[in-house]
C-alpha cells in the first residue's frame, strides 16, 4: 500500500487514480487511519479540480463530502 502511495499514483490518469483512492480509502477506513484517509482524499481533489471535466468533479465532490463525514 504505501508503496503504491509513495508512487504518488494519484498523478495517473483519473480513470485509474480515481478508482484507486477509493479503494485506499476503504483500506485506511477500516484500519481506522482517518488521517490517512484524508491526505488521500485532498491530493487527489488538489492535483485533479483544475484539469477535469463536470462529471468528473462531481465524483471529486462526492470525495471531499466523504472527507467531512471522516472529519
Amino acid at each position: 500500500m504505501n508503496a503504491l502511495i509513495d508512487l504518488e499514483y494519484y498523478t495517473y490518469p483519473i480513470s485509474f487514480s480515481l478508482p484507486c483512492t477509493v479503494i485506499l480509502i476503504e483500506y485506511f477506513y477500516c484500519q481506522m487511519d482517518f488521517n490517512r484517509c484524508l491526505t488521500l482524499i485532498n491530493r487527489l481533489i488538489t492535483f485533479w479540480w483544475a484539469q477535469t471535466t463536470p462529471r468528473e468533479k462531481l465524483e471529486l465532490g462526492k470525495l471531499k463530502s466523504l472527507s467531512l463525514i471522516i472529519e
